[in-house]
């Protein structure tokens, strides 16, 4: 687990949002601002919702400093303090390391919860899981070449307009996002388009040959014709819809072993020392992929296992 805290913020998250009854609201690394606009405090895990006829805000704080030792009695003292100015009902912190001598105390007279993550071993995790890899399947897409036809009811000058900007995007920047999907208004590349298509007819791939280098050359029409869910591309007279994307590539079948990363146990940090969850984690990096997490998490309250994809990217783990 990375030592940035990113992790170890959504590893507690993603087993608290189990436990949350509706309409509560996770946020992470959640900035607080002062009535002058000046930040006041960033806090790990924020929880608010509405228990009964109550409301809470509960306050999850997360330490991962392996070099620092055991979190510190100094460090409960200060939540204790934001609990205080904050109006927490409740605040929880969580450490890698333990907790040095002094903290259990401090955190009993001030009413905050000790947790713990911690690495596991094959044993601790023998009940739910044996494993140490698993084989992923990708399906690679080359994309050779697209033509791209607009509604047809789209008048002259708005179809000279989309001309124009295909002409743009081909004089060297046909790699940019400049297709927007109405149903999430997000920008995507052609290539993203195509791999779409291709997710949706597993047909295509299905008898693939693994690992053949030359793949299977395919000549695909999507047709788009739903009203809330298609593309369209931002000109100069406007947004013009697409009708058809024709694609011409290949397909390519990668096999590929993924190890296991690590074994993580979330627990309590009392007399009991009671397990919450554990996860079995997976790093996936496969070509034309984003670099994803695969996690398992076993609920110990339910016996329960939830698989988890997350994206890795440079400001941390965001969930799939």
């Amino acid at each position: 687990m990375a030592t940035d805290g990113h992790a170890l913020e959504q590893l507690v998250r993603t087993v608290e949002e189990f436990f949350l009854p509706k309409g509560c609201t996770v946020d992470v690394r959640k900035r607080i601002y002062g009535e002058t606009g000046a930040q006041l405090a960033e806090l790990d895990i924020l929880i608010t919702g509405r228990l009964g006829t109550t409301e809470i805000r509960w306050l999850i704080e997360c330490r991962d400093r392996p070099s620092d030792g055991r979190a510190p009695a100094a460090w409960i003292e200060q939540l204790a303090g934001r609990q205080d100015l904050h109006g927490f009902n409740k605040v929880t912190a969580v450490s890698t390391t333990g907790f040095a001598e002094g903290a259990s105390e401090m955190a009993e007279k001030a009413g905050i919860e000790l947790r713990t993550v911690s690495d596991a071993s094959p044993a601790d995790v023998a009940n739910w899981f044996r494993g140490e890899k698993f084989i992923v399947h990708n399906v690679v897409t080359v994309l050779e070449h697209a033509a791209i036809f607009p509604l047809g009811e789209e008048t002259l000058e708005r179809k000279a307009a989309l001309d124009e900007k295909l002409k743009a995007m081909a004089a060297g920047r046909s790699n940019d996002p400049f297709l927007r999907t109405i149903k999430t208004d997000a920008m995507v590349t052609v290539p993203d388009a195509f791999t779409w298509a291709v997710n949706n007819l597993p047909e295509l791939y299905s008898d693939l040959v693994p690992d053949n280098p030359e793949g299977r050359t395919i000549h695909l029409e999507a047709q788009y014709p739903n009203d809330d869910d298609h593309f369209v591309i931002d000109t100069s007279t406007g947004p013009v819809r697409i009708k058809m994307i024709r694609f011409s590539g290949r397909l390519k079948l990668k096999v590929q072993e993924v190890a296991l990363a690590a074994l993580k146990t979330y627990k309590r940090d009392d007399a009991a020392g009671s397990v919450i969850s554990q996860a079995a984690i997976f790093p996936i990096d496969v070509e034309g992929r984003p670099p994803l997490s695969f996690e398992l998490h076993n609920i110990a309250e339910t016996g329960e296992t939830h698989v988890i994809v997350r994206l890795r990217t440079p400001s941390g783990p965001v969930t799939l």
